[in-house]
């Protein structure tokens, strides 16, 4: 039990330090209204405590922790991925909007089959020199540049044939 030592002054019962009564909580529990410990005896005591409860808290539920864990990885996974799917969606109507919203050549508007075209060519040599990005680092480059001139839009079929026949689309070749 801890005794008061002198006027204001008590005995921790954890250090077995004589120190003035501020330095002890008050405690209706004891007879001279103080608690047995200092603060701070009392604070290192409780910190140590938490920590093994932690510690042997993780120990027991590990599983169960890891499993929660994991759900909301994957939880948070599906989220971002249809965020990230809207985003792209919208960028990329309207990047479409900004170049007619519609095939240049056979006038297509299912946004699924649309891309962007590089007017002249030479994207892919731009491509592979790193000035110019694909799909939806792409839509962000041209809205960062206010959608610059010397880009069109076509469906994916009219850019293939473009492609295949120098820049001409098949719908515009006069094959007899």
């Amino acid at each position: 039990m801890s005794v008061i030592t002198h006027n204001d002054m008590k005995q921790c019962r954890i250090c077995k330090i004589d120190k003035e009564l501020n330095q002890f909580k008050v405690s209706k529990k004891n007879l001279d209204g103080y608690s047995f410990d200092c603060i701070e005896c009392q604070d290192k005591k409780w910190k140590e405590h938490r920590r093994l409860s932690i510690t042997k808290f993780y120990q027991t539920h590990k599983k169960k922790i890891a499993l929660e864990r994991s759900l909301k990885r994957e939880e948070k996974r599906k989220y971002d991925k249809k965020y990230r799917k809207k985003t792209t969606l919208l960028l990329k109507q309207e990047a479409m909007n900004a170049y007619g919203g519609k095939c240049n050549c056979c006038g297509e508007t299912q946004l699924d089959f649309l891309a962007i075209d590089h007017i002249n060519g030479g994207g892919n040599k731009e491509r592979k020199a790193g000035i110019h990005y694909t799909g939806t680092a792409m839509y962000r480059w041209l809205r960062k540049r206010g959608f610059p001139e010397g880009f069109r839009v076509l469906c994916h079929n009219c850019n293939w044939s473009a492609h295949l026949h120098n820049g001409t689309c098949i719908h515009k070749l006069k094959i007899l």
